[in-house]
């Protein structure tokens, strides 16, 4: 092969796709939503340069903290960030360092799925499924009535808040109807788990605040719809843990992040899952917000490798659970396979949708639904999993809804 077809396959990704089929649509896409040729031009030429700018970026703000992880040196990590983002769009993150030092064995970044990878094609292709599904389970706002009305249990909402009021009644009704239980409310368009709050029910119709004071219904009611004139709000019941889980999460609810995909037979077909755990005084388990999160092995239910994100954002693997002594590898999750069979089933409920990350609780009365992610992000998964997405059958799943709804697109009548 000349220099100069090699070139262009390691800036566009042409004649790759046997290798990494989504690399290719990825570039593509991103070529083809540009405004013009001029920016078509610049995403191509300009691609060396920002490769290298991305890397040095990286480094210079979180190359000690690699090199006291993974004894990378500054000079290896910028050269191995500017030729990952070259030659395989991989951004400089945490979950690539971990992924780029950590990660012995062969053809590791074949598909890669990062979150630009994920906002573009991921989302692309449920909007060519079925848009309208898609901004249904998409919004906290209806997911919970989609769920129950196709028989999946879900957290049902108990009030909505949007430009300063209670949806559909009054402040005062809505106070009134509040149950005598905990209460958890978070903003329906953030993500995250930016935004959230919780009241832990006190008796006598109050409730302790996160900053430990004594509120009542009128007091939570008043201070969500003075919320909600930033964004949309929800208010649901808040659930705690299964029992057995005790000894990792105590104080918050735990879930599990499941990822499933649609098989060219349109059966659902599971990828993986880990479960996330809440740290210290968190009332939620997102990774982003600094939890920890362990592996699950999908055929014993027992959790595999752990890691927590440390204050420099860079993942760290540990052994112990939240509590500091609780050994996370081993620890059984008893709520495992009814987690799995619920996730393939929402799965199955949500075809024609290709894949969905879903977010389930190990509540005290069992797995339930909290959320769906249409751009989910695996990195969970894959980091405790150490398997790329090639070896899990995703590509070729995502290739074929991606060629059918194609099809489906050229063969709708011109008007």
């Amino acid at each position: 092969m000349s220099v100069r077809r090699r070139l262009i396959d390691a800036l566009l990704g042409l004649g790759l796709g046997r290798r990494d089929p989504l690399l290719v649509l990825y570039r593509r896409q991103r070529l083809w939503r540009a405004s013009s040729r001029r920016a078509q031009l610049g995403i191509v030429l300009g691609k060396p340069w920002r490769a290298v700018r991305d890397a040095g970026a990286f480094v210079r703000a979180r190359g000690d903290g690699v090199k006291a992880l993974h004894g990378a040196g500054r000079l290896r990590q910028l050269a191995e960030f500017s030729w990952l983002s070259f030659r395989h769009s991989v951004l400089p993150s945490s979950s690539a360092a971990q992924w780029a030092f950590a990660v012995h064995r062969p053809r590791k970044w074949d598909a890669w799925m990062s979150a630009p990878h994920c906002t573009l094609l991921l989302s692309e292709l449920a909007d060519r499924s079925d848009r309208d599904l898609r901004e249904v389970i998409s919004d906290k706002g209806t997911f919970s009535s989609w769920a129950a009305g196709k028989g999946l249990p879900a957290v049902p909402i108990l009030a909505r808040f949007a430009n300063g009021a209670v949806e559909g009644e009054s402040l005062e009704a809505a106070a009134a109807r509040l149950p005598d239980d905990d209460l958890f409310a978070k903003p329906t368009r953030l993500t995250w788990g930016v935004g959230a709050a919780r009241w832990l029910h006190a008796g006598d119709r109050t409730w302790t605040a996160e900053d430990g004071s004594r509120v009542g219904a009128h007091a939570i009611v008043a201070q969500l719809c003075d919320a909600s004139k930033r964004d949309p709000f929800i208010l649901q019941r808040a659930l705690r843990s299964h029992a057995s889980l005790a000894p990792l999460a105590p104080r918050a609810l735990c879930t599990i992040r499941c990822i499933t995909f649609l098989d060219a037979a349109g059966e659902p077909r599971l990828i993986g899952g880990a479960l996330r755990l809440p740290i210290g005084q968190m009332i939620v388990d997102n990774v982003s917000s600094g939890g920890m999160f362990a592996g699950i092995d999908p055929e014993t239910g027992r959790l595999t490798r752990g890691f927590r994100v440390r204050p420099d954002r860079l993942f760290e693997q540990v052994t112990a659970g939240p509590d500091g002594s609780t050994l996370l590898e081993g620890f059984p999750v008893e709520q495992w396979p009814a987690a799995r069979a619920l996730a393939l089933a929402a799965q199955r409920a949500a075809a024609p949708l290709p894949s969905i990350g879903w977010d389930i609780g190990l509540a005290a009365e069992g797995p339930i639904l909290i959320e769906a992610n249409i751009g989910w992000s695996g990195l969970t998964i894959l980091l405790t999993a150490e398997i790329p997405l090639s070896e899990t059958g995703f590509p070729e799943a995502f290739m074929h809804h991606w060629r059918a709804t194609e099809r489906r697109r050229t063969a709708l009548p011109t008007t």
